[in-house]
């Protein structure tokens, strides 16, 4: 058919039938086309790549690999298919194999391009489709070669990882060279502070030992300065106690010695066979009136259902330097267990250690417990540690650690448990039998005699209270002797202060600081006598709460300490202390010093009284006493002044003013000026009235009632007893402004 035939000029050209056929119409008549009886192109058609086509080569492509050159990374391949029937619906896609992941759709084109590719070797493949998408899947493949630079080369990469890896062990030198140099500094700095922490080690076990010895000297001297000037009875108690503080001195070089052979290596062993129920029987016995009189529950214990008589409670021990140990642990327990608490000595046995059968023997305590930071050091030399029911300048820090070196010598061990609230436990476990021993530590065997009692044993290893009764404060009686204050944790230096003072003072008596706070607290004494070095709060604290309240704030403190040094006296004075006395003492100047004190609060008194009470003085003027008392007594005067004409501002007012209750406040004022509350009201009230009839800001009566004074005729009377005339007298005698 023509085309100007079928063309459909003026109407449609075409005509679909239901069957399928399309009809078309022409100048000759109908034509009928079944397109289900159409040919259909099968032959898929050949590929083939003509060219590879760089920036400056024309490589032809052929059956073997071609090689380019380095440079050469842009690419534009060049391929074809011939199918001649409808060769414009030819369809191609390509992939370069080390390049392309996937198949890339070309369409028609016939030319691909790669630009910046890496060297390596790659095939390049490409498939084509007939017009009636027929795929030639064999299609075409050329492969070709780009070589590396030379700086990609194998050998490149050598140089590259061994310059890297140079410089990572450059870096890694430096790195851990500068660790290494800062882990010595570390370790300088930690052998620094060790060589601190030792000096300050050292310096409190000097303090301790200086304490230790200067209270027992105190206590021989004091005595026999008392027995020199007396005569008649009462020497039985001076001597017990110049025996016991003897003794006690004694231990102390005893245990100094012990360390010293410990640690030249001098200290051995002389073990022989000992009945340890016994032994624990009596040491505990040595300590059950120490531990009646702080009402503390003493016991022994045998566990499992042992029985004294049992095999297994006998040991190869050193008798005397056992004995050092339990008495030491048992001295500890009962120092450090408070009041109503229990101390329990158990025996237990035997038990397995290192593959060795031992006797365990633990000392248990219901006290405050051991601090958990504490327990790696508790048996390091000298190592005291603080906390508020033990001081770290009470005793030396031998004991515990010399009680491991002696267990120690027996191939024994000491353990520690312990919890803060929880009470502690000792344990001491000993070896049975004598296969550990070297025959030189074996003493010539002897027959074991019955115990006897221990000579003092409780005395002589703690100072503990004395049989005198600790008295409690005194009932209020008409006494005008001063009230002093005792802080002292030595129970005998509490006797030795009480036979001293006695007589002049009534005495009230505190074990340690916190309990001295809160008794100045309750009833505040005229002074106070303050050992430094105690349990719980120390002299210094104490001074410190005291400066701190108001109620106590007032009260002198003398310190009396084994601490005789310049820094220690200038310390104390920088707390707020009063004087400074150096045990031992002399008991005339202890005398001296607390009178003068005492004669010094009463001027103070007399002083404040005066500047209260006489005409043309004025609050505040020369600070005589405490600036923490100048403050609190410029608060009590601002608030009478602001409320000056308030009658009915008086006593009770005035102390919920200052926060303080009504009887705290009449003692702190009788203590500073020696005036109760109402009489200090009505003295700051007289001292405004003065200061306005000076001023003639008004009449008497006027002045009278703006001051607080309700009544005219009292005014007058009290003005009188203070100034010495009356208001109009006074107001007379006051020049007239111009």
């Amino acid at each position: 058919m023509r085309e100007a035939e079928c063309s459909g000029r003026r109407q449609p050209a075409g005509w679909k039938s239901p069957d399928g056929r399309l009809w078309f119409t022409s100048l000759a008549g109908f034509v009928s086309v079944d397109p289900n009886h159409l040919p259909h192109n099968t032959v898929p058609p050949p590929v083939y790549i003509e060219s590879l086509r760089t920036g400056d080569s024309l490589y032809a492509c052929g059956a073997g690999a071609l090689r380019l050159a380095a440079r050469e990374r842009d690419l534009h391949i060049s391929y074809t298919g011939l199918s001649f029937a409808i060769p414009e619906r030819v369809h191609f896609r390509t992939r370069l194999e080390g390049y392309d992941k996937e198949w890339r759709d070309a369409g028609d084109r016939r030319e691909v391009s790669y630009t910046n590719l890496p060297h390596g070797s790659f095939t390049f493949r490409v498939s084509a489709c007939n017009n009636d998408g027929v795929w030639n899947e064999a299609g075409a493949a050329q492969l070709f070669v780009i070589p590396p630079f030379w700086y990609e080369t194998w050998w490149a990469w050598l140089v590259y990882v061994s310059l890297a890896a140079g410089a990572l062990a450059w870096i890694a030198q430096r790195y851990y060279r500068r660790l290494f140099l800062r882990q010595q500094l570390s370790l300088q700095r930690e052998h620094t502070a060790r060589l601190e922490e030792l000096n300050e080690a050292k310096s409190r076990f000097f303090a301790g030992i200086s304490h230790e010895f200067r209270t027992p000297l105190t206590l021989i001297e004091a005595p026999l300065e008392e027995l020199a000037g007396q005569k008649g009875d009462g020497k039985s108690a001076l001597y017990a106690m110049m025996l016991r503080n003897t003794r006690r001195l004694q231990g102390l070089v005893e245990q100094l010695l012990d360390l010293a052979r410990m640690q030249s290596g001098k200290m051995t062993l002389q073990a022989q066979p000992v009945a340890v129920f016994p032994l624990l029987k009596m040491i505990v016995a040595s300590f059950e009136s120490l531990a009646r009189r702080k009402r503390i529950k003493l016991s022994l214990e045998l566990l499992p259902d042992l029985t004294p008589a049992d095999p297994p409670l006998t040991l190869w021990l050193d008798e005397e330097k056992i004995e050092k140990v339990l008495v030491n642990l048992l001295d500890n327990a009962l120092k450090y267990t408070p009041g109503g608490g229990k101390v329990t000595v158990i025996l237990e046995g035997p038990v397995q250690w290192e593959k060795r059968r031992c006797l365990r023997i633990s000392v248990a305590d219901s006290g405050p417990g051991i601090p958990e930071e504490a327990l790696p050091h508790l048996f390091d030399y000298f190592y005291r540690y603080r906390d508020e029911n033990r001081n770290s300048g009470q005793g030396t820090g031998i004991g515990l650690a010399l009680s491991r070196e002696i267990i120690r010598l027996h191939r024994g061990e000491i353990e520690v448990e312990s919890s803060p609230g929880r009470g502690s436990c000792f344990s001491v476990l000993l070896p049975l039998g004598r296969e550990h021993l070297r025959p030189e530590e074996i003493a010539a065997e002897k027959l074991l005699s019955e115990f006897a009692p221990l000579p003092a044993i409780a005395e002589a290893a703690f100072n503990g209270e004395p049989d005198l009764p600790l008295p409690e404060a005194e009932p209020e009686t008409p006494d005008s002797r001063k009230t002093l204050l005792i802080v002292e944790d030595n129970a005998d230096m509490r006797d030795l202060l009480r036979r001293l003072l006695g007589s002049d003072y009534r005495l009230r008596e505190a074990r340690e600081g916190n309990e001295g706070l809160r008794m100045a607290l309750r009833t505040p004494p005229d002074l106070i006598l303050s050992d430094v070095m105690m349990p719980g709060m120390d002299g210094y604290e104490l001074l410190r709460a005291l400066g701190a309240d108001s109620r106590t704030s007032h009260i002198p403190v003398l310190l009396l300490t084994a601490r005789g040094g310049g820094e220690e006296r200038i310390t104390g004075l920088q707390h707020g202390a009063a004087d400074y006395l150096t045990k031992p003492f002399d008991r005339r100047e202890l005398h001296l010093r607390i009178r003068n004190l005492l004669d010094l609060q009463e001027r103070v008194r007399e002083s404040l009284r005066q500047r209260l009470t006489a005409l043309g003085s004025a609050w505040p003027g020369e600070a005589v006493i405490a600036p923490a008392d100048e403050k609190f007594m410029q608060r009590a005067v601002v608030l009478i002044q602001e409320h000056g004409g308030e009658s009915a501002f008086a006593a009770q007012a005035l102390a919920q003013r200052l926060g303080v209750s009504r009887a705290h406040l009449n003692r702190k004022l009788v203590a500073l000026t020696g005036m109760k509350t109402s009489h200090f009201i009505r003295a700051i009230r007289l001292q405004r009235a003065a200061e306005m009839l000076r001023q003639r800001a008004g009449s008497v009566s006027e002045i009278a009632y703006a001051v607080g004074f309700n009544h005219l005729s009292y005014f007058a009377a009290c003005f009188r007893e203070q100034y010495g005339c009356s208001p109009s007298e006074y107001n007379e005698k006051q020049p007239v402004k111009s």
